[in-house]
């Protein structure tokens, strides 16, 4: 299927460059339409966590079998990401990111068919491998299209737009998981609507986007295997690209740890539509966080040129350490100050991505494929690690601190929500200290290298 639709798209590509300047729209379109593709990514993704409840009900499976579903997913899309990073050099981004959408969309509705817990685990893979297409390629496209002094903003918003998306689909998901509409289990036609609007997307991405959007030539003389070599050593030779691999793999583990985050609170007595509620108002400050994040980092920018991005960083990082003990600590305290407290959150540790880490790699690397390459390098070293030690650690966790499937009574549930919190409280701390740390060196390492690009790209 993929060479049968990436072969049609290279007939068809000398003609559509030709007149792709005069018929299509503008860039803020443009980078509109790329947003909008990053989001329901993001909304897909967001789908899993928010049916763990439904799905220990359908399946009658514990946190460890959920847990590996999440890592199937986690772990093929990290995998996946150098794979779809690389073809930037023999087709075009455009038509990549159309692929995607449209591969992603047929497998999440092949997943609200089934009811066997292999075929969700196998779907989970091919699902994870076709989102991986959006971070590497969308960074590119809008790294083109952005001047770099806007970059933060314009990842701000992109990171705000997901996150709007991922909440409505987390908080509509989490409460109708387990409902009936129209005679069908509310979780299958949920997946049914997400995977239109993924279908929907691919065509509107290869409608409006150029065909010409972040293209680059295959390197002469240098096979696939060679170019994947170059490119690895040179993000080797950035520090910074080593201490954002080592930040990212400490800080994404409890990131990957929060697909429990809908189950705890189902555990911890709150109804469907309360655990919904409270992730609903910890996504409102999800979505503020982009914006201002990414704000923040401009500003600090101009204040404090390259160091300031690692300083919102690092401010983010420690903040959001800080209010997720706390959510932890007073979960059965009342639903508006849990509520209140996540969106809290939210609000202050989730800015890292748009004040810092995604218009970093747009400077410490100026041409578009090596971008998009070694973007997909670092998040899949980050996500394959942090994968591993993210839900399936916490589940494995929880169940060595006494969780158990059959616990019916007050006192067992009881100590299934304890054993839950150790699990998420492990799982976060120690691996959000430690990323905190690896922020103070790219305060001297990132402004060298982004000066070092910059000279190498106009000196070429």
């Amino acid at each position: 299927m993929v060479g049968l639709y990436l072969g049609a798209v290279k007939q068809v590509e000398e003609d559509e460059g030709k007149s792709s300047s005069s018929t299509y729209p503008s860039s803020k379109w443009i980078c509109a339409v790329v947003i909008f593709a990053c989001a329901v990514d993001a909304a897909d993704k967001a789908l899993l966590p928010a049916t763990f409840k439904a799905m220990e009900d359908l399946m009658q499976v514990g946190p460890r079998d959920l847990g590996a579903l999440s890592f199937a997913q986690s772990i093929a899309f990290s995998v996946a990401l150098p794979f779809w990073g690389s073809m930037m050099r023999y087709y075009r981004p455009r038509d990549l990111l159309a692929l995607g959408c449209l591969l992603w969309g047929m497998f999440t509705l092949v997943v609200s068919t089934s009811s066997s817990f292999v075929t969700h685990f196998l779907m989970r893979l091919f699902i994870g491998a076709a989102l991986a297409v959006v971070m590497p390629i969308g960074q590119a496209m809008i790294c083109d299209l952005v001047p770099e002094h806007e970059r933060g903003t314009a990842f701000g918003i992109m990171k705000s737009v997901c996150s709007v998306l991922a909440e409505v689909s987390t908080f509509v998901t989490t409460a109708l998981a387990r409902s009936s509409l129209a005679g069908t289990s509310g979780w299958r036609v949920i997946y049914g609507v997400v995977a239109l609007m993924s279908l929907i997307t691919a065509w509107l991405v290869k409608s409006q986007v150029p065909a010409n959007l972040s293209a680059s030539a295959p390197v002469k003389g240098q096979t696939w295997l060679q170019e994947q070599v170059r490119v690895v050593r040179t993000a080797a030779q950035k520090p910074s690209f080593c201490f954002m691999v080592l930040q990212g793999v400490t800080g994404g583990v409890p990131w990957h740890a929060f697909a429990f985050l809908p189950f705890y609170f189902q555990q911890n007595g709150y109804s469907d539509v309360e655990a919904a509620q409270i992730l609903l108002y910890g996504g409102f400050g999800g979505m503020m966080s982009g914006v201002l994040g990414g704000v923040l980092g401009d500003r600090f920018h101009r204040c404090w040129p390259y160091s300031g991005r690692c300083l919102a960083a690092f401010m983010s990082v420690v903040l959001g350490m800080v209010f997720f003990f706390a959510v932890m600590r007073w979960s059965e305290s009342s639903f508006w100050f849990v509520a209140t407290i996540m969106f809290l959150f939210q609000l202050t540790g989730t800015w890292t991505q748009s004040a810092a880490l995604r218009p970093m790699c747009g400077d410490i690397v100026q041409n578009s494929h090596d971008r998009a390459q070694i973007l997909a390098l670092w998040i899949a070293l980050e996500g394959i690690i942090s994968s591993i030690c993210g839900a399936p650690l916490a589940g494995r966790l929880s169940e060595a601190f006494g969780y158990s499937l059959n616990a019916g009574d007050a006192l067992g549930q009881g100590q299934n929500v304890d054993a839950l919190r150790k699990a998420l409280l492990g799982v976060s701390m120690l691996p959000w200290a430690v990323c905190a740390i690896f922020w103070i060196p790219m305060i001297w390492s990132y402004p060298k290298d982004a000066g070092q690009s910059a000279r190498n790209h106009f000196s070429a």
